[in-house]
């Protein structure tokens, strides 16, 4: 038996996280896209959390163990290797933005 508080606290820390990662994110997709692309670039972005969602109900279906310790453990190891990654490749990336911050 757990407290109904946890599930108020995850909703408001991913209502959170999204209200700081999707404004930035349309933002530069509108910046960094070419101008005739830049609706397209816009639909991309909504179309890649589209893509993740449908992958794992995919992976329910096929009966992957998503309820496990070791599935939530993995995809926070993965969080954590894509933060390493981009913070390693920053420096390669920049000048490709052409001064967009």
């Amino acid at each position: 038996m757990v407290t109904p508080l946890w599930l108020a606290a995850v909703y408001l820390l991913q209502t959170v996280g999204e209200l700081t990662l999707s404004p930035v994110g349309l933002s530069l997709t509108t910046k960094l896209a070419p101008a005739k692309y830049a609706s397209q670039m816009m639909g991309v972005w909504f179309l890649a959390v589209t893509a993740g969602d449908s992958v794992i109900a995919l992976l329910q279906l096929l009966g992957a163990p998503t309820d496990t310790e070791f599935w939530f453990a993995s995809q926070g190891a993965l969080a954590v290797l894509a933060g390493v990654a981009i913070f390693m490749y920053r420096k390669k990336v920049q000048p490709l933005m052409g001064g967009v911050h």
